[in-house]
């Protein structure tokens, strides 16, 4: 599912609520998990999962073209992990804990 199908299906969920409001608010929120995750913050869904930032350090590389080491720079790399709930539903005949 893109992000324009999830607006489109709350927006028919929630009748009272138009298709513009729906992509605002879809908007804020997707905007306030990105504020977080770059300020370092944890970001939990109850039953989806969380998302997490880790720092990668610097490290020696091989440029493939020319076989010379270069120098990467640091970075923060995103993680997520599913929920027990989720991984239960996706795999309901493995006992999961």
């Amino acid at each position: 599912m893109v992000k324009s199908e999830f607006i489109a299906k709350l927006a028919t969920e929630f009748p009272h609520f138009n298709q513009r409001q729906v992509e605002s608010m879809v908007e804020f929120v997707l905007r306030t998990m990105s504020m977080g995750l770059a300020s370092g913050k944890r970001v939990e869904i109850r039953g989806l999962g969380s998302l997490h930032t880790k720092h990668i350090k610097p490290r020696i590389a091989m440029n493939p073209q020319t076989r010379k080491p270069i120098q990467t720079r640091g970075r923060k790399k995103i993680y997520y992990r599913a929920s027990k709930l989720l991984r239960k539903t996706l795999n309901p005949d493995i006992d999961i804990n």
